[in-house]
């Protein structure tokens, strides 16, 4: 069984976004009335998923400490030949400087629920077809941005890396069209 497989079986389907007739995703600022919308396209295979409906995923943290309780608006799942790539994007209207201790804890969040589909694939004895690595790939969506192509086009991909948190990332303007191949780096 291929990875993106086990991660589609352990994780929770209520929190899945479906794609229009297309096979385009829309990702979406629902907090925020103008806000436009980031057409996400892709090849093979690809599962969407949009864990902070309700501001608080997990319960069992206190929810009076910052960032304990976020996630990003959403995390991508992408398998591409025999990677898994794991996209984390988080939307901003304003100051997309907030983004940064979100993508961190999105990213431990992605860490966590690997060690729990590899405790799965083991009690279960499923065999990974493939390889068993992820790739993550953080993406800040917002208003404010540097100077950027229409869309992300091959040799637009170019990653960032946060001088604090020391991960990479991609920041880009809000109302592209995002197209996760060019970003499977």
């Amino acid at each position: 069984m291929k990875l993106i497989q086990l991660f589609d079986e352990v994780l929770d389907s209520s929190f899945k976004v479906q794609p229009d007739s297309n096979g385009i995703y829309y990702l979406k600022e629902s907090s925020i009335q103008d806000y436009p919308d980031t057409k996400l396209k892709k090849e093979g295979k690809a599962f969407v998923y949009k864990f902070d409906v309700n501001g608080r995923i997990f319960p069992f943290f206190d929810h009076r400490k910052p960032f304990i309780n976020k996630s990003s608006d959403y995390i991508i799942f992408n398998q591409k030949e025999n990677a898994l790539f794991v996209f984390v994007i988080e939307l901003k209207s304003s100051n997309p400087q907030k983004a940064y201790p979100q993508l961190l804890a999105s990213d431990k969040f992605v860490h966590f629920v690997y060690s729990m589909v590899e405790v799965y694939r083991r009690i279960n004895n499923i065999p990974i077809e493939g390889s068993d690595d992820i790739a993550i790939r953080r993406i800040i969506l917002s208003f404010k941005n540097r100077p950027r192509p229409k869309t992300n086009v091959k040799g637009d991909n170019k990653y960032d890396t946060h001088p604090n948190f020391d991960y990479k990332y991609i920041h880009q303007k809000v109302g592209i069209d995002l197209f996760l191949e060019n970003l499977c780096t």
